[in-house]
Formats: structure tokens, sequence, C-alpha cells
């Protein structure tokens, strides 16, 4: 295909198109997290990890935690956190058992927006039932993108390759919330 006195690959034509309606889907629901609820879908992430971990009667979670299982510089969970306080959605105080660490629990504020968020984004494949060769796919699929792209070098992809270990604890989280061991539970484990 000729376009501007280029060649185009008709393929690759196709996954451009398919990442600009990716990206228009995502930058839609994000204006629209912000407009209705005030928060930005990593804000929403945040929250919906912090209930969920949280969801074991403990009265809050570890800030050490949070740094330790997220794929996140903690530079940025800390921004987050910061923001998300500043609203009245999480309260990040002293341990009463451990005045050396921090625990971050949610409001009821916080409570109330997870509960009212709409379920979508990257965040719904921890909650809604999915094939698993399709996930396997995706994940695949979004591994490839990163190279296609030519970002395998930039920083977060550094990272995010450097990091040992994140299936195993992956999974072990997953399995922890009461995730069935599944094909692409052992799949994320050997990750």
């Amino acid at each position: 295909m000729l376009h501007n006195n280029l060649m185009v690959d008709p393929d690759a034509l196709a996954a451009i198109q398919a990442w600009t309606r990716l990206d228009a889907a995502l930058g839609a629901f994000n204006r629209r997290l912000e407009r209705e609820h005030g928060v930005t879908g990593a804000q929403l992430a945040i929250l919906r990890i912090i209930r969920e971990w949280s969801a074991a009667g403990a009265d809050g979670v570890p800030l050490s935690t949070m740094r330790e299982r997220l794929v996140m510089h903690a530079a940025t969970l800390g921004q987050l956190l910061d923001r998300l306080a500043g609203r009245g959605l999480v309260d990040v105080s002293p341990d009463p058992v451990d005045r050396r660490r921090r625990l971050v629990r949610l409001t009821p504020e916080g409570e109330r927006l997870v509960a009212d968020a709409p379920l979508a984004g990257p965040v719904r494949l921890r909650y809604q039932p999915a094939d698993p060769t399709t996930l396997r796919r995706l994940a695949q699929a979004f591994d490839d993108a990163i190279v296609l792209f030519g970002l395998e070098d930039t920083p977060m992809a550094s990272e995010l390759e450097s990091l040992v270990n994140i299936g195993p604890k992956l999974a072990a989280d997953l399995r922890q919330v009461g995730v069935p061991d599944t094909e692409t539970l052992r799949w994320i484990e050997r990750k």
C-alpha cells in the first residue's frame, strides 16, 4: 500500500490503527474518570489494589509491601498516595505496632469512589474472567509492542526487565486472594 509516496505494509498499518484505537479508548476512559470521579486511571488502580490487599481484615497495607509488590518507582507511588491523601481518599499513618512502618488504608470516601467507579482499563483483568489463551496472547503482544516500537531501552522497560521473581510474587498474591490454580496462574509464576 502506498501512502504519501511511502510503501506501508498493510499489517503494520493495521497494528498502528489498533494501537491508535486502544490509546484513544484509554485516553477517553481516563478523561471520563477525571471528569466524573476526579481521579486518573493509575490512581483508581492504586485505590482498588489497596482495597483488595486490605480485604483480609488488616489495619491497612504496609507502604513497604506496596513498594515491594507493585511495578512502580517508589517516588511515583509516593506522589500518587500524596495526591490521594490530599483528596481524602486514603490515609497514610504510622503502624500502631511498629511506628517505623506506615500503613495505607482507604477512607470511607475512597471506599465509595472505588465502589462507584467503572471497572474498565487494564485493572479489569484482575477482576473479570477472561480466556487464558487470549490473556497470554495479549501479554505477548504488549511485550512485542515494546520491542517493535523501539522502547526496550527506555528506563521503565529496563526497570521491568530487571525485576526478578515478580511472577512468583504475583502468583502467590493471586492465590492468597482465592484465585484458583490454573494454567494462566502457573504461566504468571514462571515469568
